[in-house]
């Protein structure tokens, strides 16, 4: 297991090397290359998981805290970073600027169809 876990921390540090590339510098290669990495990680982290199923209790203590517990199979069932988070819908209205000049500010407006409190906007960066 000592071995294992070795390479997946290798695999998981060259793509953190690889993000810190890409964040410095914006070479979105460094980027591709940093997402392939960090997925053989965790095919590495579900490969611990598979060799320990049946040899490990299902829920051990494994730290100095009680709340960390479980088996090494238990990580790659939570949500993974890469996936598209869920998020909640909000009713509402939007319609699109006719244009944008690229670097420029982008007013948007967002008519909404209940009393929010507040409305966060995500949107892709490329």
């Amino acid at each position: 297991m000592a071995a294992h876990l070795g390479r997946f921390f290798a695999i998981k540090f060259r793509a953190g090397v690889l993000y810190r590339i890409f964040d410095r510098t914006g070479d979105r290669a460094a980027l591709k290359e940093c997402l392939k990495t960090y997925r053989a990680a965790r095919e590495a982290w579900a490969g611990i998981g598979a060799r320990t199923k049946g040899v490990y209790m299902a829920d051990i203590t494994v730290g100095e805290t009680r709340q960390l517990r479980g088996h090494w199979a238990d990580r790659p069932g939570r949500r993974r970073p890469l996936d598209r988070p869920q998020r909640p819908r909000v009713a509402g209205r939007h319609a699109p600027p006719a244009r944008f000049k690229p670097g420029s500010a982008l007013a948007l407006e967002f008519a909404v169809e209940k009393d929010y409190a507040s409305v966060r906007l995500h949107y892709p960066v490329t």
